[in-house]
């Protein structure tokens, strides 16, 4: 997957949330993200936040409540300003797993 995300520069930005969740919209199990090309500063912590799943899934009506997941911040050096990338292995339960390349637009 590309993804771009534009962030303020030496600002701490949330670039991405990660859940798995069961169609009761419990949680399926842990996951884990692995920082597989690493930029400025990245973190990654336990958070519970609103899914996305689209009208025809069968977990559609989980948006309307938050999940547990994981959720990923970026920070730039301060005062950096351009181009950086990020790259993450994201592991799901039941051993899926996505590349995940991030263009970051620092401003």
């Amino acid at each position: 997957m590309n993804w771009a995300r534009v962030v303020a520069s030496g600002t701490n930005q949330r670039i991405g949330f990660f859940y798995a969740v069961n169609p009761d919209c419990s949680a399926n199990g842990d996951i884990n993200i692995r920082v597989t090309k690493q930029p400025g500063t990245v973190e990654t912590a336990a958070a519970t936040d609103f899914p996305n799943f689209e009208r025809e899934n069968i977990r559609y009506r989980c948006n309307q409540q938050k999940v547990r997941g994981q959720q990923v911040n970026y920070k730039s050096a301060e005062k950096y300003i351009g181009s950086d990338t990020l790259e993450l292995l994201v592991v799901f339960p039941g051993g899926f797993g996505q590349e995940v390349h991030l263009n970051i637009n620092v401003r």
